[in-house]
């Protein structure tokens, strides 16, 4: 049984500084959260982003059709099972695959892993990640109510066998740093322009550019 797939869009991005969803990965370059749904489709299910709030930017996969985006449940707080809650109440099949936006370097083997053992939870040796999981959709009342009491992400896999995956698969992309030169700062190392006026309407054009494909680059130099 291939599980509906959800991709958790909903975190404050502290460290990024900017949204960390559509932080640009790859080259060409695409928003964070469309790499990790690209390669959650490779099971061959659906699959959505589970989002807070609407900031009028495209989601598109590569072809430039509509991803499906789930409105994340409202809560008191800000805290990553509200994701999981709607993300498993939104199934359609009896299991559900959950990643953060944050983990684009996730292969199609280690999913499928993870869905060979489910329900499961992922595991890099030395540590859990509870959000790389995959699910019963019955459980969605109970990860919210985790997600009310405060409790940690990992109350919710605690009893689940961990699937040992790759330790490289599973690194958190969730600064500027983690994901080295952005595009814009790329474009300028290419361009002979030594005018810092003329430098900066070239990033600003460039930012223009990525953001109408739904990207915002966190690490865009401009000088």
């Amino acid at each position: 049984m291939i599980p509906d797939g959800f991709v958790l869009c909903g975190g404050r991005s502290r460290r990024m500084g900017s949204d960390k969803a559509r932080a640009p990965v790859g080259q060409p370059p695409v928003p964070m959260a469309i790499a990790v749904a690209t390669v959650l489709r490779g099971l061959g299910g659906r699959v959505a982003l589970v989002r807070r709030g609407n900031d009028g930017l495209p989601w598109r996969w590569a072809d430039g059709s509509a991803v499906e985006v789930v409105p994340e449940l409202d809560g008191p707080e800000v805290h990553p099972l509200f994701g999981v809650a709607t993300a498993l109440r939104a199934a359609r099949t009896p299991l559900a695959a959950v990643a953060p936006c944050d983990v684009p370097d996730l292969t199609v083997e280690a999913w499928a892993a993870l869905v060979a053992r489910a329900p499961a939870v992922a595991w890099d040796g030395e540590r859990v990640h509870p959000l790389v999981a995959v699910l019963a959709a019955s459980d969605a009342d109970r990860a919210q109510q985790l997600a009310l009491a405060g409790a940690p992400a990992r109350a919710l896999t605690a009893d689940l066998p961990r699937v040992a995956l790759p330790p490289a698969t599973l690194v958190d992309r969730d600064d500027p740093a983690s994901l080295g030169r952005g595009p814009v700062a790329r474009l300028l190392a290419r361009v002979p322009v030594r005018d810092p006026a003329q430098r900066r309407r070239l990033a600003a054009g460039e930012r223009a550019r990525l953001r109408a494909s739904g990207i915002l680059d966190p690490g865009g130099d401009e000088g």
